[in-house]
């Protein structure tokens, strides 16, 4: 169960009920994050679309999204699974890259192999696809290349 969770009161109930992820978290204190590591509380940040919403002057000003970047780096540092996901609909994605997601991850202080595992493995795994996203077969030595006839 994800659970779209923008203050820390609401954040709070979300974790404590037992959700398996929180959707953007603008407002998660270091207290927050130890308690969602204590759980297994995933958080899928969604900072693209807060960067965009505060560029464009949105919904979301730009102290909350400073807040969310501090959100992200105590979630970070307290061992949170971070999962990289969208907001799909929040604005118009037909000139803007997801891709760009990862570039803010690591911005933050994620290592690269991490921001590439957010997006793959750990988003998979989030969403139940246990075994995918990891992109090499057994026996294959981590290289699968299919043949066409």
């Amino acid at each position: 169960m994800a659970a779209h969770a923008q203050t820390l009161s609401g954040t709070w109930l979300a974790v404590t009920a037992g959700v398996d992820s929180i959707e953007h978290g603008f407002a998660i204190s270091p207290e927050l994050a130890a308690e969602m590591a204590t759980r297994g509380t995933a958080l899928v940040p969604t900072l693209l679309v807060a960067r965009e919403a505060a560029e464009r002057g949105w919904y979301v000003k730009e102290p909350v999204r400073a807040a969310h970047d501090r959100s992200f780096a105590n979630c970070l540092a307290a061992g949170v699974r971070i999962a990289l996901g969208t907001d799909v609909g929040g604005f118009e994605w037909t000139g803007i890259s997801q891709a760009k997601e990862f570039a803010l991850m690591t911005g933050l202080g994620m290592p690269q192999a991490d921001a590439l595992r957010a997006g793959t493995i750990v988003a998979a795994d989030l969403l139940g696809l246990d075994g995918k996203g990891r992109g090499h077969r057994a026996g294959c030595g981590g290289r699968h290349r299919r043949r066409h006839r």
